[in-house]
């Protein structure tokens, strides 16, 4: 707050009526804040005034307020506060102010006001929408400063923030989980309550093995992941590494899934049967493994297998 006093005989104190006015750093007023006015190096406060919706508020200073310059702390709706920032020095030879004294443009109290943001973290795709705990999430301006970071629990986490566009993102998902790659954005308003549900996917793993050797793992089949029965909703094509395996690396929702195999390792024949996946909505992981079996000799043809049943989930 800057306070400027108008002409007149110079007199000792400050006294009269004055009009403060609390904005953001935008600019725009800040309504409902209380704003306390105390002598500059003096923790008594003379007075506590709370602004209109237009971000002002009249003050009234009596001749025995005796003050050489004003202080301002611009407290939030809550009661804690936002923000501490000493007027300008006035000098002791002010006039007596008998009017209403306008803070001067830029130069006024900037405070900057807060919200809440509620995180919650669930499973993508469950329908009860549980919380999940373990979750690390990391809340930033938009120019990358922290500005706090949480550790998820089974119930929501609330925190209070300046009013302002934030990043949140996700640094460590709970086991068995995958966080998302993007990061969320929200604008925190001033006031407000600003919820946000965050969903992780499920971790799932495809493993291909030889249906008589089942220790031996194989590498280069390629599956299809659909979403229906119908094969018509496809949603990730994986294939096996060197040790067997296929990593659904941006993990899945929670819900049911059919493999289809397309591609059988070298030296295998084809499995065409649609296994069905089973996803719980459980921060815990998933594994499918699936077999393939060599072509069966008879005589000098190589008769390929066709359908394969055998196979497990794993968790």
């Amino acid at each position: 707050m800057t306070v400027a006093p108008p002409t007149g005989e110079p007199v000792q104190g400050v006294s009269g009526e004055w009009r403060v006015k609390v904005t953001a750093a935008s600019g725009a007023p800040v309504a409902d804040v209380d704003v306390s006015l105390a002598a500059e190096g003096i923790a008594e406060t003379i007075t506590t005034v709370r602004t209109d919706g237009a971000g002002s508020a009249r003050v009234v200073l009596t001749p025995k307020t005796e003050i050489a310059s004003l202080g301002a702390a611009v407290q939030a709706p809550s009661g804690k506060p936002m923000m501490r920032r000493p007027a300008r020095a006035v000098s002791q030879k002010i006039g007596v102010i008998s009017r209403l004294a306008p803070v001067q443009g830029s130069a006024g109290i900037h405070a900057q006001p807060s919200g809440q943001l509620v995180l919650s973290k669930t499973i993508s795709g469950d329908l009860e929408k549980k919380s999940v705990a373990g979750a690390i999430l990391a809340v930033s301006d938009m120019d990358g400063k922290e500005l706090a970071k949480v550790t998820m629990t089974h119930t929501p986490r609330e925190l209070t923030l300046p009013a302002q566009p934030v990043v949140i993102t996700e640094e460590s998902a709970p086991e068995g989980l995958v966080a998302p790659i993007a990061p969320t954005t929200v604008r925190v308003e001033a006031g407000k309550s600003t919820k946000v549900a965050m969903s992780d996917h499920v971790q799932v793993t495809l493993i291909k093995r030889d249906l008589v050797e089942q220790d031996k793992t194989l590498a280069g089949a390629e599956f299809h992941i659909y979403a229906d029965a119908e094969r018509e909703e496809m949603v990730w094509v994986a294939t096996t590494g060197d040790d067997g395996t296929a990593v659904i690396t941006s993990g899945l929702s929670a819900g049911t899934y059919w493999v289809v195999e397309t591609k059988a390792p070298d030296g295998y024949a084809l499995n065409t049967v649609a296994r069905q996946l089973v996803v719980p909505a459980e921060s815990r992981p998933v594994e499918l493994t699936l077999f393939n079996a060599k072509p069966v000799q008879r005589g000098t043809h190589k008769t390929p297998v066709t359908a394969i049943t055998a196979g497990r989930t794993g968790t």
